[in-house]
Parts: C-alpha cells; sequence; structure tokens
C-alpha cells in the first residue's frame, strides 16, 4: 500500500486519464501514454517500443515522454534506486535529449545495445551507481565429439584463410540467452549436420583482451560429446557448412597427440607442405590428452555433467556443472 500511493502521488503529474495500481505494475490507459514498471531491485522500467507515434504527431510525443520522465526524476519516490529507458532503434532521435545532463536533458547514460533496441538509465538512488556493467564476457565453445563404436573425434578445417591446414575442433559462440549445452549442439549442427549427445564439461577456457571480443572477455567451455551409429550412418549425416567449414574427417586419438602443434597465429600462417602431417593448435593437444586420460580412468570421472535444478525464481533452472557420479 505505501508503495502504491508513492507510485500514485509520482504519476499524478502524467495526466494518465486514468491508471490502475497492480503490485509490480503500473498501468495507464491513454492513447499515447506509455507503461512503467517497478522490477526486483526498485529501478523503474519505461519500455518506450510501445510508444508508435505517427508522423504528424511524432514530435508532440516525444516532447511527452521527455516531460513524464523529467516529473520522475525531479520528483524521485522513495525507494527508487534508478529509473530506465528502453528505445527502438528507430527512436533515437530522442538520445540527444535524453543523455543531455540536466537542464538541457535527462542525464541518461547508455547501458547496453542490442540489434533493435538501446537502453539507458539514470542513478537515482543514494550512494554511488550501483548499476551492474553489461555482459563482462562472450560465452564460446568448442566440441569434442567422440564415435562410440571406435573412440575416434571429429576434426574440422575453417573456411578461413589465416587457419589453412589447420585441423581443430568444431567451435563457435552463444547466442543471447542461449545455454551452453544448447549453443553445443547448435553449432555442431549448423557446421557439420551431426545430432551427438551432449556428455559432460571438460573445462573452461577464461581468455582476456582478445581481439574478436569487442573488450569482453571470454569464457571458452570445452565440451564433450558422443555420436552413436555405424561409420556408414555418420557418414550420411555428415553435412559441412561450405561458408565456414572447409573439411571434416575422424581422428583417432593417438594421431592428435603425434600432430605437430603450432603455438602461434604467426606459425599457423607459415606456408607448408601437403604431406606435412596434421597440424593443431595446444589446445586441441590438451583436450586430445584429457580425452585420454577420462578414458582410462577406473575410479569417478573427471569431466563434470550437467545437472539441472531448480532456481529461487519461480519458473526459471539452472545448469550445475560437478564430477560424474
Amino acid at each position: 500500500p505505501y508503495l502504491t500511493r508513492c507510485m500514485y502521488q509520482l504519476y499524478q503529474p502524467m495526466r494518465f486519464s486514468c491508471l490502475l495500481l497492480l503490485p509490480g505494475r503500473i498501468y495507464g490507459r491513454h492513447s499515447s501514454s506509455f507503461v512503467p514498471f517497478m522490477d526486483r531491485h526498485n529501478c523503474l522500467h519505461f519500455d518506450l517500443s510501445t510508444v508508435v507515434p505517427t508522423q504528424k504527431n511524432c514530435e508532440n510525443v516525444q516532447s511527452r515522454i521527455l516531460e513524464q520522465l523529467s516529473a520522475v526524476c525531479n520528483e524521485v519516490p522513495p525507494r527508487c534506486n534508478a529509473v530506465w529507458v528502453h528505445l527502438l532503434s528507430s527512436q533515437c532521435s530522442l538520445l540527444p535529449r535524453l543523455c543531455a545532463p540536466p537542464p538541457d536533458g535527462q542525464g541518461f547514460q547508455l547501458h547496453h545495445a542490442k540489434p533493435k533496441s538501446l537502453s539507458l538509465y539514470r542513478w537515482l538512488g543514494p550512494g554511488d551507481d550501483r548499476v551492474p556493467a553489461f555482459t563482462t564476457h562472450q560465452v564460446a565453445i568448442t566440441a569434442v565429439i567422440s564415435r562410440t563404436h571406435d573412440g575416434h573425434v571429429l576434426m574440422v578445417q575453417e573456411n578461413t584463410p589465416r587457419l589453412t591446414g589447420l585441423w581443430k575442433f568444431p567451435s563457435g559462440r552463444a547466442q543471447f540467452g542461449e545455454s551452453i549445452a544448447d549453443a553445443t549442439l547448435r553449432e555442431v549442427y549448423e557446421e557439420t549436420g551431426l545430432q551427438p549427445t551432449f556428455r559432460a564439461l571438460m573445462g573452461v577456457r577464461e581468455s582476456n583482451g582478445i581481439p574478436s571480443t569487442f573488450g569482453t572477455a571470454e569464457i571458452l567451455a570445452l565440451c564433450h560429446l558422443s555420436l552413436s551409429g555405424s561409420p556408414t550412418e555418420i557418414a550420411s549425416q555428415l553435412k559441412l557448412c561450405p561458408i565456414e567449414i572447409k573439411a571434416a574427417d575422424w581422428f583417432p586419438l593417438s594421431s592428435i597427440l603425434d600432430a605437430q602443434v603450432l603455438p602461434t597465429l604467426e606459425e599457423i600462417k607459415k606456408p607448408t607442405a601437403p604431406m606435412q602431417g596434421l597440424r593443431i593448435t595446444p589446445l586441441t593437444r590438451i583436450l586430445a590428452e584429457m580425452l585420454v586420460k577420462e578414458n582410462t580412468m577406473t575410479q569417478r570421472p573427471a569431466f563434470l555433467s550437467r545437472r539441472r535444478v531448480a532456481s529461487i525464481f519461480p519458473g526459471y533452472t539452472h545448469d550445475i556443472y560437478l564430477p560424474g557420479d
């Protein structure tokens, strides 16, 4: 009730024709109003993607939006830590007036962007800004796929000039909101047409400051998968993506352990004779050694098996990777 009274007093200047207050949300019934809501961190959100002005009233709608945001920022409700504004890319004309410091603007700052939207915020709470940064890491995957009938693993050559002649395990990046297991299975299918079974997490590699991650760090999930079926069945399933993959083949682990390890990109780029043999990176060698060790273990496996557990937030789950039984 206290929060409801505060929010009602706050939104009276917004000239909503009618307000219907429900727990956690404020609904305004007005032809040109948008719908703010308070999240569990006591931050107020304005989703402007619901506002679709016509060409004739665009300026009026934008002025009304800025007026309402100004009212919020100048009459901060108790316990409101921040105000968020979510824009479509087509609404970027609002950015100068949103981001300019008061009194010329609203003092918002950019937080993150997606392909079709941007999110800004203004800290209103006590003390220093405590809004966490957006994505600090990218998640990538490497898939070590074993054939169940002989233990051979799949390796590919990418259709990339700088990696010519280099054999590696299929790899890729997780999409936004995608789990490690789902990202691994999707990347394997897109690159090879295969549909193996996700078995375990072999380990994690963390990289900081590499050029291809837009200034973020990278978490590379090293995953083990298995593929059952006869050699003929597996061969018929293998369909390489012509854009990404130049070649693919199955190799015994012994041949990977005997392969030439190229520690740097400069070494990989050097021209070699066609019959020089298998050329791999240090990571590929490490993964092959791990798989050999795992296959010979008679006690508890070293790889991490996935367990799905319920979250404290209703309707959500977590994937926890723990040593196998």
